[in-house]
C-alpha cells in the first residue's frame, strides 16, 4: 500500500504464491479500499482471472477518475461479492476435477482388470445349436 501511495496510483495489488498465504480477512475482503487506495488481494493463480473481472472497472477508473468507485459504492460491493463467488466456483471445479480424475483412474483399473481376465480365460466352448444361450437367435421349436 505504501508503494501505491508513493507512486500515487489508485490501485494496488498484493499477490501471494497460493491461497494459503492469504489471511482469512484478506480472503473475505479481496477488493477493498484502504487509505484511499483500492487493494486487490490475490494469488498467482487467480491474478489473471481477477484482472479480467476488474478490467471494465479499472478502465472506467482510468477514464472517469480515481473517485469513480467512491461514487459507486454499490459497484465496489458487487466486485467484492463477485470475487468471493469466483473463488467458490474454483473450489467446486477443483472438487469436480478430483472426482473426474478418480473416476478416470478407476475406469482404467477396471479396464486392465477385465483385459487380464479376458487374456487368461481359456477359449470358450461353443454351445450346441439346439441349446438356447445368450445371443442365440434360433427360435423355439426349431
Amino acid at each position: 500500500m505504501r508503494d501505491a501511495k508513493d507512486r500515487r496510483t489508485p490501485v494496488g495489488i498484493i499477490v501471494t504464491r497460493d491461497e494459503t498465504q492469504l489471511r482469512q480477512v484478506d480472503r473475505e475482503c479481496r477488493w477493498a479500499q484502504e487509505d484511499g487506495i483500492w487493494i486487490l488481494r490475490t494469488t498467482r493463480q487467480w491474478l489473471r482471472r481477477d484482472l479480467d473481472v476488474l478490467r471494465p472497472l479499472l478502465e472506467r477508473m482510468r477514464t472517469e477518475g480515481v473517485d469513480f468507485l467512491q461514487q459507486n459504492a454499490a459497484m465496489g460491493e458487487e466486485v467484492r461479492r463477485t470475487l468471493v463467488d469466483l473463488d467458490e466456483v474454483e473450489k467446486e471445479l477443483k472438487k469436480a476435477t478430483k472426482a473426474i480424475d478418480t473416476a478416470t483412474g478407476l475406469t482404467g483399473k477396471y479396464r486392465v482388470r477385465l483385459q487380464s481376465l479376458c487374456d487368461s480365460t481359456t477359449a470358450q466352448k461353443k454351445m450346441p445349436k439346439h441349446e438356447h444361450g445368450c445371443g442365440d437367435t434360433a427360435k423355439a421349436g426349431d
